[in-house]
C-alpha cells in the first residue's frame, strides 16, 4: 500500500487532507511539524511527502533539505503545500528538489493528479533498485530466510527502516568477522 507522509502543523488542514488520502486508498502519517516528520522519516519511508513550509521548530524548506541531502531518503517525491504562492518561494522550493508547489487552497483532483504520477515513480524506481544487482568478486554464502541480512533486506523493503536497522547492523559485524 502507498504511503503518504502529511508535514503539516495545522490539524485542521491534515485532518480533512489525511481522509481524503485514506479514501482514495492510501496509507497516511502525519506530522505537525519539521522535527516531527524527520522522526517520521527515520521509522519507515514513505512513497510522497507532503510538505508544508510555514511550521515551528523546522520550516518545510529545512525539511526538503534534509530529505534531499539524506542519501535514504534522496529519491522521495515532495510536494510543497503552502499559502505562499509567490514566485520567490515556489523557486526557493524547486531549487531544492521540491517535485511539485501547491498553492493553498487547492482542488482535490488537482492534488490526485500531482500524486498518481510521482507514486508510479518512485513505484518504478524501487524495482529497478530491486532487480539491480551489484557486481561481486566474490561470491556471497547462501541466504535463508533466518540471516540478519535477509531480515533486515525484507524490513526495508516492508519501509521499516527503524526495525531493519540493528539486523543490518548484525549483518555488518558477521561480515567483519568473515
Amino acid at each position: 500500500m502507498t504511503r503518504i507522509l502529511i508535514v503539516e502543523d495545522e490539524s485542521s488542514l491534515s485532518e480533512p487532507l489525511a481522509y481524503l488520502l485514506e479514501r482514495e486508498g492510501y496509507r497516511v502519517v502525519t506530522a505537525k511539524d519539521g522535527v516531527d516528520a524527520i522522526d517520521k522519516l527515520k521509522e519507515s519511508l514513505p512513497d510522497v511527502v507532503l510538505l508544508d513550509i510555514e511550521m515551528p521548530r523546522m520550516d518545510g524548506y529545512e525539511v526538503a533539505a534534509h530529505i534531499r541531502g539524506n542519501p535514504v531518503l534522496k529519491d522521495v517525491p515532495i510536494i510543497m503545500i503552502t499559502s505562499r504562492v509567490g514566485e520567490k518561494h515556489r523557486s526557493r522550493a524547486i531549487e531544492l528538489g521540491v517535485d511539485d508547489y501547491l498553492g493553498k487552497p487547492y482542488q482535490e483532483s488537482q492534488l490526485l493528479e500531482a500524486i498518481a504520477p510521482l507514486v508510479e515513480r518512485n513505484a518504478r524506481a524501487r524495482t529497478a533498485l530491486m532487480i539491480r544487482r551489484p557486481p561481486r568478486s566474490t561470491p556471497l554464502p547462501p541466504l535463508s530466510p533466518h540471516t540478519p541480512l535477509c531480515r533486515a533486506l525484507l524490513l526495508q523493503a516492508m519501509g521499516d527502516l527503524a526495525g531493519a536497522r540493528p539486523y543490518l547492523e548484525r549483518s555488518l559485524a558477521i561480515r567483519q568477522q568473515v
